[in-house]
């Protein structure tokens, strides 16, 4: 849908989204965190690994979550996603939800920005972040798709940015 991207195609959830030519995707579905606070993902595309020691600057997956509200799917994503990958987050702040639809038109559902703040480990790696969400009723409980971001440092994800990559969202 925007030329240049790659596409990462989701076969377990028969679509596919549009991501820079130059994010590294990974092919298999896996589970990110541990225990119950973890999240099947898929279509895990990444950019900037290794900006900072052992970070990466911005992911992107779907995942699904057992709340059929995408409100309340979307504060469980962010919920377990903060516990896990912010495990230094000394607070965040989610954004009023906004009604969101792909370009396609074939999806619709809400787009919540939540930012927070972390120390940052070492000189010119991120002390505040954004993980921008998109949920939609799926069969069973909501579908999220979502995108973690270090903020405040070069190539940083904007809310702009992952409001165009969320649009190219579209079944296969």
């Amino acid at each position: 849908m925007i030329p240049g991207y790659q596409v990462v195609v989701l076969p377990e959830a028969g679509a596919a989204y549009d991501v820079p030519a130059d994010w590294k995707v990974e092919k298999a579905t896996a589970a990110i965190g541990s225990g119950v606070d973890s999240l099947p993902v898929t279509g895990m595309s990444s950019e900037g690994a290794g900006y900072c020691p052992d970070y990466v600057r911005s992911n992107m997956f779907l995942t699904q979550s057992d709340e059929t509200d995408p409100a309340s799917a979307i504060t469980d994503v962010t919920t377990r996603l903060i516990k896990f990958a912010y495990t230094t987050s000394t607070g965040s702040n989610p954004g009023a939800a906004e009604p969101f639809q792909t370009s396609d038109g074939n999806l619709s559902g809400i787009f919540v920005e939540t930012t927070g703040t972390a120390p940052a480990p070492s000189a010119g790696c991120a002390s505040t972040y954004s993980i921008y969400t998109f949920a939609f009723p799926a069969e069973e409980g909501a579908l999220v798709l979502t995108i973690t971001a270090d903020t405040g440092v070069d190539k940083s994800v904007t809310k702009d940015f992952a409001k165009q990559l969320m649009a190219t969202l579209r079944p296969l």
